[in-house]
């Protein structure tokens, strides 16, 4: 009977074209069905440029069983250049990488990963031998030394985007092996040594990138460092640097060609220090996008100088809009997207907000009190609108009496705003 099934009257290339369209546990599935499937699946196999072990627990409802993924990373481990795991998408609970899964991806350019201990000498090995054409790497939660970091760091000289998300207790050592980065995002709650961040931006200039969260001895030295040094960023994000004082955040607008600034947590900043930063900003005219989510320096002056921004396109006001501060933001002819999520706003004040932007097409909403009837009163005032305007809900609870499916749900409320709003509800 399978010698007579019409997918066989196809030659080879055509089957490797259909099978490039299908999921990994496809061709695992196709692999046993007869010789020729197999011999073409090992072709296709040397086409799949990502491995997303997260995304693949996702699709299967539950962790990858290690065997599962070892088999998996035998057949498409030579030839993937993006690898993506956590320890929950493999269900290991102790955090150990699964090195006998890892040590099969040697053509790597980029890789992600969640929650693994790379603190012993075999791990850092085999990690490190991962690292030979690596451009972009991005550790979560993981177990890392500063030895571990640097080896991994000298395998490669075309490292260009590094992230760290990291509780451990890294002195900052291995910032020396960071050269040439062109993006770079630290998430790091431990005391890092000011001398390595100083080090750090004088052999990365070309830097254009840059988030920095949580560093406990960043101080105005190392302000001033990247004042001197990152004359090419374009993006700076800043939160919870207890040992930077006002005077040192307003050298920030020294930075010519800086087109997106976001300060979070800065609740020692004195308003009057801010305002001055604003100043500089405007005065450049460069800033497109502005964040000062969960701030406590915003006063009526700090407004009146955001509504004097003419290229803005983007807001950040997370944690602290409400109805009286949006009104007292003045038109917006710029502004294509605005974050108010963790914040108090109604649908009045929102509305009138969003009639002086006429240009406006996201909203985040994330965090609010969202009810159906919010949703009825924005969309009957919307209908002359010529753009419509993207909401992101995400852990909102937007539906009140209506029980079914998101996306029916969606597509419910949708039609009932006569097409002006389109809501996007990620849980």
């Amino acid at each position: 009977m399978m010698d007579d099934a019409p997918i066989l009257w196809l030659n080879n290339d055509c089957l490797l074209i259909l099978f490039k369209y299908l999921k990994i546990e496809d061709l695992l599935s196709l692999e046993e069905v007869c010789v020729r499937f197999q011999d073409v699946v090992q072709l296709s196999y040397r086409t799949i440029p990502i491995m997303n072990f997260v995304e693949l627990a996702k699709r299967s409802m539950g962790p990858i069983s290690l065997s599962m993924a070892e088999k998996i990373s035998r057949r498409v481990g030579p030839y993937v250049h993006h690898l993506n795991v956590s320890s929950e998408s493999l269900g290991i609970p102790d955090e150990c990488p699964p090195l006998t899964i890892l040590e099969h991806f040697k053509q790597l350019r980029g890789i992600r990963l969640v929650e693994f201990d790379f603190s012993n000498e075999t791990s850092i090995r085999v990690l490190s031998e991962m690292f030979g054409k690596m451009k972009s790497a991005s550790f979560e939660n993981c177990q890392l030394t500063d030895e571990g970091l640097l080896a991994c760091f000298l395998r490669t000289n075309e490292l260009e985007v590094f992230r760290l998300v990291s509780t451990e207790c890294l002195t900052g050592k291995f910032l020396q092996g960071l050269r040439g980065l062109k993006e770079a995002e630290l998430y790091i709650n431990s005391p890092l040594e000011a001398v390595y961040f100083r080090e750090f931006c004088e052999a990365n200039r070309q830097l254009y990138y840059f988030e920095l969260y949580g560093f406990g001895n960043i101080n105005g030295t190392c302000v001033q460092s990247m004042l001197t040094n990152l004359r090419d960023l374009k993006t700076l994000s800043m939160c919870d640097l207890p040992n930077i004082k006002s005077k040192d955040i307003e050298t920030i607008g020294d930075l010519v060609g800086l087109r997106n600034l976001e300060l979070f947590y800065f609740t020692l900043m004195s308003d009057d220090i801010f305002d001055e930063l604003l100043e500089k900003m405007i005065r450049r005219g460069t800033l497109e996008h502005l964040g000062i989510s969960c701030a406590v320096f915003v006063k009526d002056s700090t407004l009146r100088k955001v509504a004097r921004f003419q290229n803005l396109k983007s807001l950040g006001l997370k944690g602290i809009a409400t109805d009286s501060l949006l009104a007292k933001l003045t038109c917006f002819p710029t502004l294509e997207g605005l974050d108010v999520s963790e914040s108090k706003v109604t649908a009045k004040g929102l509305r009138k907000f969003i009639m002086k932007c006429p240009l406006l097409e996201f909203v985040d909403l994330s965090d609010n009190e969202i009810s159906f009837k919010f949703i009825q009163s924005l969309g009957s005032h919307l209908r002359s609108r010529s753009k419509m305007i993207n909401f992101v809900v995400s852990h909102t609870p937007i539906v009140e009496v209506l029980e079914g499916p998101t996306d029916i749900i969606l597509d419910f409320l949708y039609n009932k705003t006569n097409g002006q709003i389109k809501f996007i509800y990620k849980n």
